[in-house]
């Protein structure tokens, strides 16, 4: 079975009905639309309008690529090499956004299922996630799918362990041996993948 990404459904109740127990989101929407109400067009509205919001920044990384070897540190380029070799990011976090758009377990604690939720006879599907584009990391912290790890130092260090074994975790996951330097050039080269300019957007907190 593909481990492509799908979108898991949601019944549209759901949707308006989380909104709208939300007072953050409530006030937002009558500042935004005051004389509409909450429901499913509206959403779509809001969430278009949004969407035509974002727009690629250029981060240093892209002019690194682009020929200025002055747009990154050397720790960066370090990260770099290790970001493509021992520390085997590479292999699900690749091409130009920096994802494989796969799901993948990679062993964290959690008793959500992911999309073994959905595809419960998969059982390479029980506890995985998709994997998050890197584009832009530093400005979407806390980082897991649950927020489990509050920086990327804490990300370095599960990865390094290998997360949880279980029949359902990757095969891609393995223990590495990281230096406290060659963590710190791998954090240095991901934060050059953010484009200036940008900051991150807050989400109203579910009540």
């Amino acid at each position: 079975m593909s481990m492509k990404a799908t979108p898991t459904p949601v019944k549209v109740e759901v949707i308006e009905e989380r909104i709208r127990s939300n007072p953050a989101y409530v006030a937002k929407f009558k500042a935004a639309l005051p004389d509409a109400s909450i429901n499913i067009d509206t959403v779509a509205e809001a969430i278009a309008a949004f969407e035509r919001t974002i727009e690629p920044a250029v981060a240093p990384f892209d002019r690194w690529v682009d020929g200025d070897e002055t747009a990154i540190s050397d720790s960066a380029k370090r990260g770099f090499e290790l970001y493509n070799g021992k520390a085997l990011c590479v292999v699900c976090h690749r091409g130009w956004r920096f994802t494989d758009d796969l799901f993948h377990d990679i062993g964290t604690t959690t008793t959500d299922r992911g999309r073994g939720a959905v595809v419960k006879d998969d059982p390479l599907l029980q506890f995985a996630f998709k994997t998050p584009t890197l584009r832009d990391v530093t400005l979407r912290p806390p980082y897991m799918h649950s927020g489990a790890q509050v920086t990327l130092v804490e990300v370095m260090k599960h990865y390094e362990k290998g997360g949880i074994d279980r029949p359902s975790r990757s095969s891609l996951m393995r223990p590495i041996q990281l230096t406290d330097q060659e963590r710190q050039d791998l954090i240095a080269f991901m934060e050059t993948l953010s484009g200036s300019g940008r900051s991150a957007t807050a989400v109203p907190k579910q009540q």
